[in-house]
C-alpha cells in the first residue's frame, strides 16, 4: 500500500511540475505576455528561523519592454501530505510574497521538509497567467545541541546551545509561534514510540502540566496531561521522570507509572503499573541492577517487572527491608547483570541515613534476578546532606558525589570510614540546582547548573568538570534556574 503512495506521489508531482511549466503555444497578438523566466534555480534549501531565501527572477516579455507595475506577483509553497485517517493525499498552499523579488524566512508555521514552490506571474491588462516553479526545502534550525530546561518567573523556558556553541533563547517560544510553557519546570524526557522522536517537558500547571512536541520537526503535538489515561489532579506532584533502555516511567503523588515503547501509542503511552504484591506508595524509582522501587510504608524494594523477570529482593530468606526515606540508589560500575553486579542504597531514617550494600545478578537456577544484602553501615557525614542535596555516582570510578548549598563533595564508598572531601566549591551565596554526569570526548565529565538569588532572569551558569575537578567549560549568567538539560548530538 505504501509503495501505492509513493507512486501517486511521483506521478502527481512530476504531473504539477509539468503543468505549471506549461508555457504554452498560444497567440497573444500584441500582448505583454510573458515569455521566459529566468533566475530561478532548480531547488532551494535553507533553515527555519535563520535564513533568508532570495530569488530575484529575470522575465522576458513578448512584443513590448519589460514593466514590472504591469503584473501581479505570487509566490506560494504546495505542501502535499497523506491524510491517514482516510488514506487520500491532500495539500495545502502556503502564501509567502506578492513581490517580483523573493525575500522569505521560514518561520513556524512553514512546515520542516521539502515543498514545491511556485511563482506566478499575471498580467494585470489580459489576465493572462505564467508559472515557473522550483523545489524548497525547510530544515530544522534547532535540531541538535544542549536542550536546558530553566525557570523564568513562575513559568519554564527552553534554552538551547547549540552544536556551535551559540545560545538560543526560549527555543519553545520560537518554533510554536509563542507559546508560553506555563508553570514551574519539573523534568524533561527525550524518547522513541512508535518510530516517532518526542521531547516530554513537564512543569506544575494545571491541567496541561507542560507539553509534548516532536523532536524531529519541533512540531507541538499536545499538553503533557493527555500521556496518562486518568485526569491527572490540580496539585499534582511530578517527582521524577526518567527514559531506560526500553520504556519511559515516572513518579506522580507518589504512584508508579511505566510506558514500555512496545505498547500503547505516543498520545496516552501510561498506564499505571500496581504490582500483584505491590500496594502502597512508592517514594523513589532509581537505578540500582534494574528500575527498583521503594515503598513508603514497608522499606520493601519492589521492581518494575523490566524485561519480564521475577526479581527476589531476599538475604538469609528474609525480605530485604531498607526504613526511612529513599535518598539515592546506584549501581556501581563494571560487573554484569548475568554473572554479578553491586548495589548501593542510600536511606533517610531521622537523623541518621543508612548506606546498605547489595550484590545481585541472573541465578539461572531459580530463573530471576536475585538481590542479596552484603552490607549495612551508617553513613559517615549525615551532616553533609540536607533536603536540597543531589546525588550523581559516576559511572567509571567507585565515588559517589552529592551537593550541599554550593559546594560539590566526593565520597569514596568503598571505604566508609573516610569522610567525603570536598570537590568544588561555588561562590557563596549560589545554589546547586542540577547535577548529573555526562560524557564527552575526553571522557566522562561532571554537568553542574548553578544559580544566584540576584532576581535576574539569566542567573544561573552550566559548568561542566573532568574527573579532577577542573572546570573545562562553562557557560554563564545564561538562563533561570536549571531543571533539567536533554542532549541531541548530530553525531
Amino acid at each position: 500500500m505504501k509503495n501505492k503512495i509513493y507512486i501517486v506521489i511521483i506521478i502527481a508531482s512530476f504531473f504539477m511540475v509539468s503543468c505549471l511549466k506549461d508555457e504554452g503555444n498560444y497567440e497573444y497578438e500584441n500582448l505583454a505576455y510573458v515569455q521566459e523566466i529566468k533566475g530561478i534555480d532548480e531547488a532551494y534549501s535553507i533553515y527555519q528561523f535563520d535564513e533568508e531565501l532570495v530569488v530575484t527572477p529575470e522575465l522576458t516579455i513578448g512584443n513590448s519592454d519589460f514593466n514590472k507595475d504591469d503584473y501581479d506577483y505570487k509566490w506560494y509553497l504546495i505542501d502535499y501530505y497523506l491524510d491517514k485517517n482516510i488514506g487520500v493525499i491532500k495539500h495545502d498552499t502556503i502564501y509567502i510574497s506578492t513581490d517580483k523579488d523573493l525575500k522569505f524566512t521560514a518561520d513556524a508555521t512553514v512546515p520542516i521538509k521539502k515543498m514545491m514552490c511556485v511563482f506566478e506571474v499575471t498580467s494585470k491588462g489580459t489576465g493572462v497567467v505564467f508559472k515557473e516553479s522550483t523545489f524548497l526545502t525547510v530544515k530544522n534550525s534547532y535540531s541538535y545541541g544542549s536542550f536546558i530546561l530553566h525557570q523564568k518567573g513562575n513559568n519554564s523556558e527552553l534554552c538551547l546551545i547549540k552544536e556551535n556553541e551559540e545560545i538560543v533563547e526560549d527555543v519553545f517560544g520560537i518554533v510554536t509561534g509563542g507559546r508560553i510553557l506555563a508553570g514551574k519546570p519539573k523534568q524533561m524526557c527525550h524518547f522513541y514510540p512508535n518510530r516517532d522522536e518526542l521531547l516530554n517537558i513537564y512543569t506544575d500547571q494545571y491541567p496541561d502540566y507542560g507539553a509534548i512536541f516532536d523532536f524531529s520537526t519541533f512540531e507541538y503535538l499536545y499538553p503533557a496531561s493527555t500521556c496518562f489515561y486518568s485526569e491527572i489532579p490540580k496539585g499534582a506532584d511530578f517527582q521524577y521522570m526518567e527514559s531506560d533502555g526500553s520504556g519511559f516511567y515516572s513518579l506522580v503523588n507518589n504512584r508508579y507509572f511505566y510506558l514500555n515503547l512496545m505498547m500503547g501509542d505516543k498520545y496516552r503511552p501510561y498506564f499505571e503499573y500496581n504490582l500483584p504484591d505491590f500496594e502502597e506508595d512508592v517514594d523513589y524509582i532509581g537505578e540500582a541492577g534494574l528500575n527498583i522501587l521503594h515503598g513508603v510504608e514497608t522499606g520493601q524494594l519492589y521492581s518494575s517487572g523490566l524485561y519480564g523477570f521475577n526479581v527476589d529482593f531476599s538475604s538469609g530468606g528474609r525480605k530485604i527491608v531498607m526504613p526511612g526515606k529513599m535518598l539515592y540508589m546506584m549501581s556501581e560500575p563494571g560487573g554484569s547483570l548475568w554473572s554479578e553486579d553491586k548495589a548501593r542504597f542510600y536511606v533517610l531514617n531521622g537523623t541518621t541515613i543508612t548506606e546498605y550494600g547489595c550484590n545481585y545478578g541472573f541465578n539461572y537456577s531459580k530463573y530471576m534476578i536475585v538481590y542479596d544484602l552484603k552490607s549495612e553501615n551508617e553513613f559517615i557525614a549525615p551532616e553533609l546532606v540536607d533536603e536540597n542535596t543531589l546525588f550523581s555516582a559516576s559511572n567509571t570510578e567507585k565515588y559517589l558525589f552529592f551537593t550541599k548549598d554550593n559546594v560539590i563533595y566526593r565520597y569514596n564508598y568503598d571505604d566508609v570510614t573516610a569522610k567525603p572531601v570536598k570537590f568544588y566549591e561555588y561562590p557563596a551565596g549560589t545554589q546547586i540546582s542540577y547535577f548529573k554526569h555526562g560524557y564527552d570526548s575526553e571522557g566522562e565529565r561532571l554537568e553542574v547548573g548553578v544559580y544566584d538569588n540576584s532576581g535576574s532572569d539569566k542567573n544561573a551558569s552550566l559548568y561542566y568538570l573532568d574527573r579532577t575537578g577542573k572546570v573545562t567549560k562553562s557557560y554563564e549568567n545564561i538562563c533561570g534556574k536549571i531543571v533539567d538539560i536533554v542532549y541531541k548530538n548530530s553525531i
